[in-house]
């Protein structure tokens, strides 16, 4: 293909090594979506998550279609010594981390006046702690060879807050101000931290209609379906180019910024927010 040299420049990640976090397939399987993504492109990857069953699964569908090397580390996000753990396993095998990916995350769905402090702190715990811990804990590294690639995962819920969900939206929304923060105090050290932000994204399990909490998962996003432009949820591999864009030597000038792939969704969020009601 004409001129592609130029482009491969800009987004192959050959030689690279890559931490993803929630890589298990659990959730929306953003995580191994990332993985795949990351390794197709060239990076060596190590995947991380609380099951190795998952781990397993994700490390086989990397191996079906790239030719890089996968490390499997068990990691509970929320424990601090299992973070580390992942780093010193990286560094062991790799000798350097040049992109982290921070995915894991959760959200528990109640009323407001049923939510728990142990819910708040499990929530927090797992989708902020957990991103500042590691994002420290690999910059450290990074900060050595004056190179890094730092992504967030965010989350359309940082523009519009849903209903019964306060606890993740808030972490969401302190997501967006971590990784505009920890940009400025990281970039002067070759590390840009950058964050990406999906709207309704349901894994290929969800969608399965022949499940009831598949179907029921459908149903709860039809309402955001049937308003927003686009007229569907997101497929995976449809955060792809983005992930890869932020991964690459192509982001060398960006700083602190969200990336937002959800079909326009966040264009009619503040119309009604209503919208969004049942996204979780």
């Amino acid at each position: 293909m004409k001129n592609c040299s130029y482009l491969q420049d800009l987004f192959c990640l050959d030689g690279q090594v890559a931490i993803v976090t929630g890589a298990s397939g659990t959730g929306m399987g953003l995580g191994r979506q990332f993985a795949i993504a990351l390794a197709r492109a060239g990076a060596d990857v190590v995947i991380c998550a609380r099951t190795m069953k998952g781990l397993e699964e994700t490390e086989r569908l990397i191996h079906e279609v790239a030719d890089v090397e996968v490390l499997s580390v068990a990691c509970d996000v929320s424990k601090a010594e299992d973070i580390q753990n992942v780093v010193d396993a990286t560094i062991e095998k790799f000798g350097k981390i040049d992109i982290l990916v921070n995915n894991a995350g959760i959200g528990r769905v109640k009323n407001f006046f049923d939510y728990t402090e142990e819910d708040w702190k499990y929530v927090m715990d797992v989708n902020m702690t957990s991103m500042f811990l590691m994002t420290q804990a690999c910059a450290k590294h990074m900060k050595e060879q004056h190179y890094g690639r730092i992504i967030n995962l965010g989350s359309q819920n940082a523009y519009g807050a849903t209903r019964c969900n306060p606890i993740y939206v808030t972490s969401k929304g302190a997501i967006r101000q971590f990784t505009k923060a920890v940009g400025n105090d990281l970039v002067g050290y070759g590390i840009n931290v950058n964050s990406l932000s999906p709207g309704v994204f349901l894994s290929e399990e969800d969608s399965a209609a022949s499940t009831q909490q598949g179907q029921a998962n459908e149903d709860k996003a039809s309402v955001v379906i049937n308003n927003q432009p686009i007229k569907r949820t997101g497929k995976a591999n449809e955060l792809d180019g983005a992930l890869i864009f932020l991964a690459s030597k192509a982001c060398s000038y960006c700083v602190g910024m969200d990336i937002l792939v959800d079909g326009g969704i966040t264009n009619l969020i503040y119309e009604n927010p209503d919208l969004v009601e049942q996204y979780l």
